[in-house]
């Protein structure tokens, strides 16, 4: 029976680690990580992240990085305030810090004649739920990680691997040359609405089947919210087409905050480690695919 180490029984009594970049990483409470030699081995490169040495899906599955991300939903009411997006918590959490580019401001009041002075704080929040946030940081490079270490590092990776690609995408399909591709799959469909063009882009226009699969999978559960009834019907004119392009991208927005806002949306795109690796394909690279329309359907 392969035996068990208990990383963490409870997060506030677990110090920060701290990554050799100085980016401070907490464990998520009750992991256990199996020792078991037919599921951890060689676990060192999946420790140490450089520019030749990427993410790997080998080392997701190493990792256990989904039992990870489970452990760490199982403490959400304990660690998160009720008003985050699960995604800002688990960057905060992870990172050990509220926002990004945090400044401090003394604020000074008076008295009866006797002033007093008092420190504030104010962070960017978090954002992964927006396209093209800025806001929605990847985690730094670091050698020699410890094992939770690299489980925080993989678990934010793809969060910001996810904003990365839908980000992509939508940046692809707003762009006017994405229009002849649009226009054939509505010459090609009857009864078109946002998530079925969506749908068969991705599918024919992708570049990445595994995780072109998962977005496909996240459309169209992200669509049992009825789509809009008013549709903008296929036309060759450019106002219908441009029309398309802005509900297209509007449905990836959608889809990019119930990933970032759904934890059981996030898991079932994640899961297997496919927005765990670095090459995912970007804007330019769906821009030229979507350019191609001479495609059949």
């Amino acid at each position: 029976m392969a035996k068990t180490i208990t990383v963490s029984a409870f997060l506030t009594t677990i110090l920060p680690l701290v990554y050799s970049s100085g980016i401070p990483i907490v464990v998520s409470p009750g992991l256990n990580f199996s020792i078991d030699p037919n599921i951890t081995p060689n676990l060192t490169p999946c420790t140490t992240i450089t520019s030749t040495n990427a993410p790997t899906i080998p080392c997701f599955t190493k990792l256990q990085v989904a039992s990870y991300l489970e452990n760490f939903n199982s403490t959400l009411a304990e660690v998160c305030s009720p008003t985050q997006l699960f995604s800002q918590c688990l960057l905060a959490t992870v990172t050990a810090v509220p926002g990004l580019n945090c400044t401090s401001k003394i604020n000074t009041t008076t008295m009866n004649g006797i002033t007093s002075a008092s420190n504030s704080t104010t962070c960017v929040p978090f954002d992964c739920a927006t396209l093209n946030s800025r806001a929605c940081p990847a985690p730094t490079a670091s050698t020699n990680m410890t094992i939770p270490q690299a489980q925080g590092y993989y678990a934010v990776y793809s969060l910001y691997s996810v904003n990365q690609f839908l980000s992509g995408w939508a940046t692809a399909l707003n762009r006017a040359s994405s229009e002849p591709a649009i226009l054939s799959v509505l010459n090609n469909t009857t009864t078109p609405t946002p998530t079925g063009v969506l749908v068969s882009l991705i599918t024919r226009y992708g570049l990445n089947p595994n995780a072109d699969a998962k977005l496909v999978q996240l459309a169209q559960v992200q669509s049992v919210k009825p789509d809009p009834q008013i549709q903008p019907q296929p036309g060759k004119d450019n106002a219908a087409l441009s029309l398309w392009r802005g509900v297209l991208v509007d449905k990836l927005q959608k889809m990019s905050f119930s990933a970032a806002g759904n934890f059981t949306s996030f898991v079932g795109l994640v899961g297997d480690g496919d927005f765990s690796v670095k090459g995912l394909a970007g804007a330019n690279q769906l821009i030229a695919s979507l350019s191609r329309s001479h495609r059949g359907p």
